[in-house]
């Protein structure tokens, strides 16, 4: 028997049922309800994929412009997945994959109002007709501007999880001088130049103190930086403070 929320699909001995189930849902029969969420349950892919309104959205439009091309229908399914690919980062936050979703369904009625457009002009159809289409796909590309905008913002706002490798250790360490002082120089990475939100969900790394004897300098933005270079200063002595640290020059007699 599947465990609670098994991701694998129904075996054939229930999916008769199943099938049986969901068809008495799907007219209205109230009864079925309490079997059908005990398959829903058990079988999470019954109502993923069902329940995904932007993935149904997305279906609509490509019906809507493939008609009964079915060529055309699977080339725009799988070059909108192609596109949601290109959109989503790796290890993207559940917002943004909402967004992609937007972002591809807006551009599949953009394109599919446009072509709508360019065959209402070659089949020169009445002036009214040509302006509806026209406002149409003008308020098509507006969608889809205001969804890639809100992508990008919450693509710079909420940065993808920093990788977890280790950065390989230097061949040749700097060795300090004695009484030398260290001087760790940091710097943030472009991406976090603007994140605002950034110390909110990644804690810093570095938040073990310097040890004695050493300083940090640069910027920490966001909980992100990254080390930039270790180089050791010698402080020079007292007594030669405000004085030239450069050896004399002797000069000739007819200086």
């Amino acid at each position: 028997m599947a465990t609670e929320g098994d991701e694998k699909p129904p075996p054939a001995e229930v999916l008769a049922e199943i099938k049986a189930v969901v068809a008495r849902a799907k007219s209205g029969d109230a009864k079925a309800v309490p079997r059908l969420r005990e398959f829903l349950a058990r079988f999470p892919l019954l109502w993923q994929r069902y329940g995904d309104l932007a993935a149904q959205a997305e279906v609509a439009w490509v019906n809507l412009a493939a008609g009964t091309d079915l060529h055309l229908k699977e080339s725009l399914l799988r070059f909108a997945a192609e596109q949601r690919a290109l959109l989503t980062r790796p290890s993207a936050s559940p917002i943004e994959k909402l967004l992609v979703d937007r972002a591809v369904a807006c551009w599949l009625q953009l394109q599919y109002f446009s072509a709508i457009e360019a065959g209402a002009i070659a089949g020169k159809d009445a002036p009214k007709v040509l302006h509806f289409w026209a406002e149409r796909q003008v308020v098509a590309q507006r969608l889809f501007e205001s969804a890639l905008a809100s992508l990008v913002a919450a693509q710079k706002l909420l940065p993808v999880a920093a990788p977890t490798c280790a950065a390989p250790p230097p061949e040749h360490p700097p060795t300090p001088a004695s009484g030398s002082e260290t001087v760790i120089v940091y710097e943030d990475s472009p991406f976090d130049l603007h994140n605002r939100l950034g110390s909110y969900f990644n804690p810093s790394p570095e938040s073990t103190p310097p040890s004695t004897g050493s300083r940090r300098v640069g910027l920490v933005d966001g909980g992100h930086t990254r080390r930039k270079g270790v180089r050791h200063v010698t402080p020079c002595p007292a007594d030669r403070v405000g004085t030239d640290a450069r050896p004399a020059v002797p000069r000739s007699a007819g200086a």
